[in-house]
């Protein structure tokens, strides 16, 4: 299955029991065992542009023991593939007959950009079995898993690049530190209206009262409704500005 294998016919010339006791009677090429190794990683390497070259990004539906299972179980039954899963076992009985694509619906995701959703469909399917959610309804869950999912990482992303120092919210800050600050001024300006009215929003006072972690407060919020913040402090802006200017003059 991968170049840690030799390359022979799985299973050639070995006894069924053989071929059960010994995975397939491949012998690992690093560390010659004769059965491969468990995988208990639950999730795998990303690509610089978050997706998965190598095809597997979760564990449930792509770890590499799942495929040498379905691969031995296949040899076993001298059928033409096989399919491992635990969704909704139980409404199986002996005699039924499952037919799944060669291509799964976890893999069509992958290929469509929808990390999210292929790592939450296992889960997601499972519950939807299980309270009997209508197609049409499930369909809404996942892609809001998957715009969920992608909303998260932006706000991540550019929080990070914000340079927005970490752990001061709106939420946690004080107000009863400082009562002087009226609360409903601060829940207007987190509204961010100001900023797509193109305004601007000055706020002064002595050390100590609190300045800086609402302006960061303020610019989380900003962040989660969509809107690029950079955090400088004074010193930092002058010589940005500066730096800024002399490009242009030179440029």
């Amino acid at each position: 299955m991968t170049d840690q294998h030799d390359n022979r016919k799985a299973g050639a010339g070995l006894s069924s029991e053989t071929v059960a006791a010994q995975a397939l009677g491949r012998i690992d090429s690093v560390t010659k065992a004769l059965v491969p190794a468990i995988h208990p990683s639950t999730t795998f390497e990303r690509d610089k542009d978050g997706g998965y070259s190598s095809g597997r990004g979760y564990t449930r539906p792509h770890n590499p023991k799942y495929d040498e299972v379905e691969e031995l179980l296949t040899t076993l039954e001298s059928g033409q593939a096989s399919l491992l899963f635990t969704m909704a076992a139980q409404s199986l009985l002996p005699g039924d007959h499952v037919i799944a694509s060669r291509v799964s619906t976890r893999d069509r995701l992958v290929a469509l950009g929808c990390m999210h959703a292929a790592e939450q469909l296992e889960h997601m399917l499972t519950e939807a079995v299980r309270q009997e959610i209508p197609a049409h309804n499930f369909l809404d869950r996942l892609l809001q898993a998957e715009l969920s999912g992608r909303e998260g990482r932006r706000v991540k992303t550019s929080l990070k690049l914000s340079n927005l120092p970490v752990g001061q919210t709106l939420e946690n800050f004080d107000f009863a530190f400082q009562p002087a600050i009226e609360r409903s001024r601060i829940d207007t300006l987190a509204t961010c209206a100001w900023v797509r009215n193109a305004e601007t929003v000055l706020v002064q006072g002595p050390p100590g009262v609190g300045k800086t972690p609402l302006l960061v407060g303020l610019g989380i919020r900003a962040v989660e409704q969509g809107f690029s913040v950079q955090y400088f402090r004074f010193d930092e802006l002058m010589t940005a500005l500066k730096a800024d200017a002399l490009c242009h003059r030179h440029g």
